[in-house]
């Protein structure tokens, strides 16, 4: 027997700690897999607190793991010197061998890492940073570079990552396939092309939808039944893209749906020729997972993180050059015309590539990178 978290006594477990800006199903679906998929490790997941303003991650269902939020506000509404103390305090009695930090980009991150360096835990980054997705200054970079030393690993996206933390001089070991969703829960057996396109996207500046509503309205031009794109997600441009739908005259065919959750989201995938995702800056792209998970290609761009491990032109979709208006409408003509037979292959291989990134082998990576850190 080993020892757990009920006081089953036996061989002691090894602790691991892991720390998010806030929960959201991805987190909670890795940590649960953790849970259920070992039994080398004992996770404890801590959340900075209940929201954060950038991504506004949604936990739609409770989690067995044990887990704990320490401030029940958003993130921005609680100083950095409070969660600074909160964490080092938390971690200090946790008497973790392990501890899984998300980045340096904020102070309390890189307090965090220091106290665990000094206490002798073995501590592993966790990112999916891309030279290209910011503009980047040298004197920022080496500043990077001095804080990387605090690590002794990193669980990383994938090839993009990997290179940007070479180029910092991380020396450490690095293992990809960090960004992973629960594969099964979108997985569906395509049978059919669908009658739309998709677009999933915060709507902000750098997801360039609006890029998209331009193509679109390339792509429409001279067809008499243009399949119609359903965007959904909300932002603070909505109003400034039905304002650009209107003057398109678009009214007919693009329809926003606004934010949805999974389950409906996954029913809008079910109907979907493919995804759009046409970003200026994306890290890596978590909805391209899901996508794959669900049988449907993806049009991305060379901008996007996960591009270069997940998408593959005729297999599972098409990478253009970011802002390329013209190459995304020639794409959109090009699946609207794709053969069923065509379609149906590419559907296929979206499901067999995205295995690589199943939350089996999420905790299998887990796990090697903690005994070998």
């Amino acid at each position: 027997m080993r020892l757990r978290a009920d006081g089953i006594t036996g061989v002691k477990m090894k602790k691991a700690k892991i720390y998010f800006e806030s929960f959201g199903h991805y987190h909670v679906d890795r940590c649960d897999a953790v849970d259920l998929l070992q039994d080398e490790i004992l996770l404890e997941s801590i959340a900075i607190a209940a929201s954060e303003s950038t991504y506004k991650w949604v936990r739609e269902v409770e989690s067995p793991h044990p887990n704990k939020t320490l401030f029940n506000v958003n993130r921005d509404d609680v100083s950095s010197f409070k969660i600074c103390c909160l964490i080092c305090a938390d971690l200090i009695k946790s008497k973790a061998d392990f501890v899984f930090i998300p980045g340096y980009h904020r102070v309390y991150w890189v307090v965090l890492a220091l106290l665990a360096k000094a206490m002798s835990i073995k501590t592993i980054l966790m990112l999916d940073s891309t030279i290209d997705d910011k503009k980047r200054s040298a004197f920022s970079e080496f500043v990077k570079s001095i804080l990387l030393k605090s690590y002794q690993s990193a669980f990383v996206g994938g090839t993009k990552t990997i290179e940007y933390l070479k180029k910092l001089k991380f020396n450490g070991p690095i293992i990809d396939g960090f960004d992973a969703v629960d594969n099964d829960y979108f997985s569906s057996k395509r049978e059919r092309k669908g009658s739309k396109f998709i677009c999933i996207s915060r709507l902000e500046e750098v997801k360039n939808v609006s890029g998209i509503l331009d193509a679109y309205s390339i792509y429409c031009k001279g067809r008499d039944n243009p399949r119609p794109l359903h965007i959904i997600g909300d932002g603070s441009l909505r109003k400034d893209l039905e304002l650009q739908i209107k003057s398109l005259k678009l009214d007919n065919i693009v329809i926003m749906k606004g934010k949805l959750n999974r389950t409906e989201i996954k029913e809008e995938m079910n109907d979907s020729v493919a995804l759009i995702l046409f970003s200026n800056s994306e890290p890596w792209g978590l909805v391209v997972n899901e996508s794959l998970s669900a049988g449907i290609p993806v049009i991305t761009t060379d901008r996007v993180g996960s591009s270069c491990d997940l998408v593959f032109e005729g297999l599972t979709g098409s990478v253009i050059r970011h802002n390329d208006i013209e190459s995304l409408a020639q794409e959109i003509s090009r699946y609207d015309e794709m053969s069923s037979a065509a379609w149906k292959y590419m559907s296929n291989q979206c499901v067999k590539t995205i295995d690589n990134y199943s939350l089996a082998k999420w905790v299998d990576k887990f796990v090697r990178i903690c005994m070998n850190a």
